[in-house]
């Protein structure tokens, strides 16, 4: 009888390692919107001076955590500012963040996120206070939820950004309770 009852303790602390009895919530974050590279490429500029070039999108899912845009193989030096707009190019920021401008797939993280509602439009604003701003983006209309905008903020509808938004997401994990472990071996 003493056998079998460390037997089924010692079962029951592997049961709880293994896999746990009680659920609790994890961030992570998810892809929320994309539009990838596809078979023809363009490279764009504001010409000579400052400016900014935008995508809308819709999302699905909120908070919105993170940006990533592709940049071309030579981007100028220095540091992008990517705004977040609700409801189109000249809208209201919700959202800003810096970081250095490389050549590739280029993230911008959001502190604390940025509240969006789902199936509203949003658009990423890239920002380059210093030189012309650059950006890769796809030589069709590749995007169904938003449309590129140029440098005077007016749509560009045969083109679109190459770009990824991140989300915030909760899944769920289990942690171990050793109330649930006595209750397995008092039966």
């Amino acid at each position: 009888m003493r056998f079998h009852t460390k037997r089924r303790i010692a079962t029951a602390a592997w049961v709880i390692a293994a896999v746990s009895t009680a659920f609790n919530a994890r961030a992570t974050e998810v892809v929320d919107q994309e539009n990838l590279p596809g078979a023809t490429l363009v490279y764009s500029n504001c010409g000579i001076g400052p400016g900014s070039i935008s995508q809308g999108f819709t999302p699905t899912m909120s908070p919105l955590i993170a940006v990533e845009i592709m940049m071309p193989p030579s981007p100028p030096a220095g540091a992008l500012t990517v705004r977040i707009r609700q409801g189109g190019a000249d809208g209201p920021i919700v959202g800003e963040t810096t970081a250095p401008n490389e050549a590739g797939w280029n993230r911008y993280d959001f502190a604390g996120g940025v509240v969006v509602l789902p199936e509203q439009l949003y658009v990423i604003e890239v920002v380059d206070l210093f030189h012309p701003a650059a950006i890769v983006l796809n030589n069709a209309d590749t995007y169904a939820g938003g449309n590129a905008y140029g440098c005077t903020d007016n749509p560009v509808l045969i083109r679109d950004v190459v770009f990824r938004t991140y989300a915030a997401t909760t899944l769920p994990t289990r942690e171990a309770t050793w109330g649930k472990v006595k209750a397995l071996y008092r039966e």
